[in-house]
């Protein structure tokens, strides 16, 4: 059926200005802000270093890495750095 111009009686015949609405074209946020993601978490230990990973699903990761020392009596992590990867440098992964 086509596009109801007013010529029929329920309206009494008024004209009505073309509503350009096609059923293909849709309005897609595509902002991070706006989009669902879920986030995973891991930490590996490799001697005194200590690499903490936050997965971001559809966004990327951000890499952490600290030092320990044993001399340290009040334990405390020695930060070195942190790195961020998005989804496109890091390139198709299935989880991710």
């Amino acid at each position: 059926m086509g596009y109801p111009f007013g010529n029929n009686w329920s309206d009494g015949y008024a004209a009505k200005s073309y509503v350009y609405k096609p059923a293909w074209e849709r309005d897609i946020d595509y902002s991070p802000d706006h989009q669902r993601s879920s986030s995973a978490m891991f930490v590996e230990e490799r001697g005194q270093d200590i690499v903490c990973v936050l997965q971001v699903r559809g966004l990327g990761a951000i890499v952490m890495r600290a030092q320990t020392d044993w001399r340290s009596t009040d334990g405390q992590l020695d930060f070195k750095g942190v790195s961020t990867f998005t989804k496109d440098e890091i390139g198709f992964t299935p989880n991710l």
